[in-house]
């Protein structure tokens, strides 16, 4: 070690210590040499059929049977025990393998959202140490929560001071992971594009991977996401933005690119939003490969799969997935079918009836630009993680972001006038939120373009997605999939971020009112099936085409635009739950109609009294939404509002 500086004195001296450890106790960080069990080998393969062990009847709930999209995931392999973040029912369950039939238990939060020292909020990541304490990335709370075994609450062991990027604070957790030799805590601090290392008792984190700022710098990270650490504390990142993996050893000032980093794609050599990494004792790298539906398997050194000594990749079916290795299986969380890229969708009773008097819950103060206010809004999304409505504010040319229960909104998108720079917007009129990037999609239809804004507070500008299309309608499918209806062109196309081609679903047969037709797609929405429910506007009626299908079937309307039950007049935004059921804004007969699947005729649940702004009146209905307990949301676009009609 002759000319070596101390610091890198210390670093070797530490990596032969870790090697020396490891050698001798034949232990790994993942636990695949236990007596009497299969060992993890060089060339251990995986069945390509997975099999469901939570969760199997692929709906969203709340019982000791059921999750609400899980995210997080941890294997306790000693005791045959899974844990769950239970990311939408805001707990983290436990799963004994050999009891899955009776359920099981929540081991943390489970008493609501919320900040209590009971509660949790949107958790995304767990760990469970050997005493089985459980270590949970309390995400909406910016905070790390500690539960004891047995405890009815937990103890905030890193971060809760709010989100931010001071070192005592933390934006968004992503991933966790315990060192139990050095008894310290890592965190992947999503929105700060940094690894953080907290020690016990401390009050703060020291910063061990990225540098606070994002970029694709060997010294920098771009939305960190899951991490493992070995046991000499060389950190394997999923690097999200930067669609690679990075492995950055203890001391070091950058990382060493393992898997990926040839940009984001479906080859061999490349990733594409890598979620989750894991590692077995040989240095076999698996990556949880996010938007290529795949988990892949990098052996030490490749510079793509297929130069492995052993290829293996393990489709999925779902868009966003943790990866854990145990001593005979790979364990893969997915969403749960109920949930849409977080679409939640509710289930409602056939039988459900809505108060006919509206309560506005936002704007309604005439139309203007204040923060209070709107001017002709048009589509809606709700994200019911956060309560918060995600808004077009189609005439002030901006989206807002309102809270419910807030008197105000804040501007999300645009807002600074109308015009085609990328901090501007100009008539947008759709949106949809990703939640697996944090971000909003925006149809900027003047523009005649497709729009992504970063919904972190010092986003200035959009990011082009698509350009020259007539967008109308946004959807996006559990395999991220965008789906925009295209009025010019009277179709609508299935796209995969990046692409700018897409491949057609329905329509693309010219303007008319074929079954093959369109005359004037607007809004979308996809089932879990990937069936597409449009709005033919100028055909006063919804279309349903199945995937594959050549021809779409009417669904509701297409008997001429009146006001009977049986029609439509210029429909827009609409929605399909659980059992089928259509709700579609209808606007020129200002109200919302219901129509069971398979039925000849709607009903009125909303509106139908004549255009007005009493508080049983909409005024050109142009979108709708529901939250997850089934309460409908409606822009009441001549009346400048939201108007909110509870499920009774």
């Amino acid at each position: 070690m002759a000319g070596a500086n101390n610091a890198e004195q210390q670093r070797m001296i530490d990596r032969i210590k870790c090697i020396t450890f490891c050698e001798a106790r034949d232990v790994a960080t993942i636990n695949c040499d236990h007596a009497n069990q299969n060992n993890c080998r060089e060339t251990t393969e995986w069945s390509t059929n997975g099999i469901p062990i939570v969760g199997s009847d692929k709906k969203f709930g709340y019982d000791a049977f059921h999750l609400g999209s899980p995210f997080g995931l941890f294997v306790d392999d000693e005791r045959g025990n899974i844990y769950v973040a239970d990311t939408h029912n805001h707990r983290v369950q436990k799963f004994n393998l050999k009891a899955i039939g009776s359920g099981g238990i929540t081991v943390a939060g489970g008493n609501g959202a919320g900040n209590g020292s009971n509660q949790l909020n949107m958790p995304w990541v767990v760990y469970v140490d050997k005493n089985e304490n459980v270590y949970v990335g309390d995400t909406d709370n910016s905070r790390i929560q500690m539960w004891a075994k047995g405890a009815t609450s937990g103890v905030t062991v890193a971060g809760g001071r709010g989100k931010g990027k001071n070192l005592n604070q933390i934006g968004a957790c992503q991933g966790i992971f315990v060192h139990e030799e050095t008894n310290t805590l890592f965190i992947s601090d999503f929105y700060n594009d940094r690894i953080v290392k907290w020690i016990p008792e401390k009050d703060e984190g020291v910063i061990v991977a990225g540098t606070g700022v994002g970029g694709s710098s060997a010294n920098q990270l771009s939305g960190p996401r899951g991490i493992f650490i070995d046991q000499c504390e060389t950190i394997y990142i999923a690097d999200l933005w930067n669609s690679r993996i990075q492995k950055w050893e203890k001391g070091a000032t950058e990382g060493i690119t393992v898997a990926g980093g040839n940009g984001k794609g479906s080859a061999t050599n490349q990733l594409y939003d890598p979620w989750d990494v894991e590692v077995d004792q040989y240095g076999n790298v698996y990556v949880a490969d996010t938007s290529n539906n795949r988990i892949m398997k990098w052996a030490p050194g490749a510079t793509s799969v297929i130069n492995s000594t052993t290829t293996s990749t393990i489709p999925i079916t779902t868009a966003s997935a943790a990866i854990i290795l145990t001593t005979s299986a790979a364990i893969i969380s997915t969403t749960s079918a109920t949930t849409i890229q977080q679409l939640v969708i509710p289930n409602i009773p056939v039988n459900a009836r809505w108060a006919q008097q509206g309560v506005t819950v936002a704007g309604g103060h005439q139309s203007g630009n204040a923060t209070n206010q709107f001017f002709y809004p048009k589509g809606l999304f709700i994200d019911d993680d956060d309560q918060t409505m995600i808004i077009a504010d189609t005439l002030n040319h901006r989206i807002i972001q309102w809270k419910t229960g807030d008197v105000n909104g804040q501007v999300a998108a645009g807002g600074h006038g109308r015009g085609n720079r990328l901090d501007q917007l100009s008539w947008p009129i759709a949106v949809v939120i990703d939640k697996d990037t944090d971000s909003i999609i925006i149809c900027d239809d003047n523009n005649q373009r497709v729009v992504r804004w970063s919904r972190r507070n010092d986003t200035s500008q959009g990011e082009i997605l698509l350009d020259n299309i007539n967008c109308f309608g946004l959807a996006m499918d559990n395999q991220k999939y965008l789906y925009i209806s295209d009025t010019r062109n009277h179709e609508v196309r299935r796209y995969r971020i990046g692409d700018k081609n897409g491949t057609l679903v329905a329509g693309g047969h010219g303007e008319g009112n074929g079954l093959n037709q369109f005359n004037g797609p607007t809004y979308i929405f996809i089932d879990q099936q990937h069936t597409v429910y449009v709005t033919d506007r100028n055909n006063h009626r919804v279309m349903k085409w199945d995937k594959y299908a050549t021809e779409g079937i009417v669904v509701a309307g297409g008997q001429g635009k009146v006001n009977a039950l049986t029609q439509l007049s210029f429909p827009y935004q609409l929605f399909v739950d659980t059992l089928g059921t259509l709700y579609v804004a209808d606007s020129a007969n200002h109200r919302v109609m219901r129509w069971f699947k398979d039925a000849k005729q709607g009903t009125v649940i909303a509106g139908g009294n004549g255009p007005g702004e009493r508080v049983h009146q909409l005024h050109y209905p142009y979108g709708l939404f529901f939250d997850r307990h089934g309460n409908l949301y409606v822009t009441d676009s001549e009346n400048h509002r939201i108007q909110r009609f509870s499920i009774a």
